[in-house]
């Protein structure tokens, strides 16, 4: 929700985007650093594939 409402007070699309994208990645982060044990082969496929990206 936060790309529409930066392009609608106005921003270029483009920098909306980047903005809505920084703001985003340190919230996935800690989800990903709170889950980490969590995270665990599956099949053939290694973990190291699986957080690849």
């Amino acid at each position: 929700m936060a790309l529409p409402a930066l392009v609608a007070f106005g921003l270029p699309p483009v920098t909306a985007n980047a903005v809505s994208r920084a703001s985003r990645v340190p919230g996935a982060v800690a989800g990903a650093w709170v889950y980490r044990r969590d995270i665990t082969a599956f099949g053939p496929t290694s973990t190291k594939a699986l957080t690849a990206c």
